[in-house]
């Protein structure tokens, strides 16, 4: 990056600002297995297992006046090993409880930073899944229920990083956290030709270790307890169907579909002094019309009714330094469209 004559594009001869080059690889191998065991024709058990070794390599060259002069070849390799356990029960032909175990990791990797103190690399995080799940079919299949209670521990969490100054975005490891919460999803047939489906989710997701702040090079700050980034506590959704025959082989259908996502934080700032930007809940409204054919078929679609400004993402830079004006930057949910496939 320089700076030019915005007509010409000639350089001032001025020194540049920023020379930033990557080149990152990333390559994994595996090796994994399965197994199930029936012990009764109610009784089941699935156990798994999975070793993976992954390699991650970047070349970065980086100087000008935003960034100290360096030639880099960061490199790093993980060693991981996961698990599944899940026992099933049969209570009916079309019931069915289960526990199930699992654990999980996502590999570490290298920022493409040119900010000064910033950390050129960051680790894999793992996490251990428990649930408690129950599936079933009632009223001659014309309701179908699905519930489960979960519980998730995570170790050396990734958290993405924005640089209030620069814009830049980057990842660090944080400590523990949890997720803890209650899914459902209900398909019912109330009548014929009408279908109506109801999904939810509880989740109370929270650091469980303190964050260690940016005196200690994480650049992350947060107390346990504090809510983790883009997770809502509440979600839910609904979608009603009508479906009329026309005639053989010809049949139209009318629908609706609500969905709502609760009130999320973003990510943790630098220091504690910096407040966490705050992303309100919004509800989304769509409809839909089609008709169908033998071998062909046509709907026509409104997504975001009430052209609702849902916010899935926000920027706020510059205001460490008092009397600095905030400049915001958003990304918002599609606006209102209308359209027919």
């Amino acid at each position: 990056f320089n700076i030019v004559n915005a007509h010409t594009g000639s350089s001032y001869g001025l020194p540049e600002l920023l020379i930033s080059h990557d080149n990152e690889a990333y390559k994994e191998s595996a090796i994994f297995t399965n197994f199930d065991y029936r012990f009764t024709d109610k009784y089941d058990l699935q156990i798994g297992g999975r070793y993976s070794r992954n390699k991650i390599t970047d070349g970065a060259l980086s100087g000008g006046l935003l960034s100290d002069a360096d030639t880099t070849s960061d490199r790093m390799v993980g060693h991981d090993a996961t698990f599944s356990f899940s026992p099933r029960y049969k209570f009916s032909e079309n019931t069915t409880g289960y526990i199930r175990i699992a654990s999980g990791y996502r590999a570490g990797g290298i920022n493409p930073t040119f900010v000064t103190g910033e950390p050129h690399t960051y680790g894999s995080d793992s996490l251990v899944s428990y649930e408690l799940g129950f599936k079933g079919d009632f009223l001659d299949h014309h309701l179908n229920i699905d519930n489960s209670l979960y519980y998730i521990d995570w170790s050396r969490i990734q958290l993405e990083q924005y640089d209030r100054v620069y814009g830049d975005t980057y990842y660090v490891n944080g400590s523990g956290a949890k997720s803890e919460g209650y899914e459902t999803n209900i398909n019912w047939i109330p009548a014929t030709n009408w279908q109506v489906h109801l999904g939810g989710s509880y989740s109370y997701a929270v650091l469980t270790q303190d964050l260690p702040g940016y005196s200690a090079g994480n650049t992350a700050y947060g107390k346990a307890g504090s809510q983790l980034p883009f997770a809502p506590k509440t979600s839910a959704n609904m979608a009603l169907t009508r479906r009329f025959i026309l005639g053989p082989g010809y049949t139209a259908t009318v629908g609706g579909d609500v969905t709502y996502i609760g009130r999320r934080l973003m990510g943790f700032e630098q220091y504690e002094a910096l407040p966490r930007m705050r992303l309100p809940g919004y509800t989304s409204l769509g409809l839909n019309a089609g008709i169908q054919g033998p071998d062909w078929s046509v709907t026509l679609y409104m997504k975001n009714l009430t052209d609702r400004r849902g916010f899935l993402n926000e920027n706020r830079r510059n205001i460490e330094t008092a009397g600095t004006d905030s400049t915001f930057s958003a990304l918002l949910i599609q606006p209102r469209t209308v359209g027919i496939t």
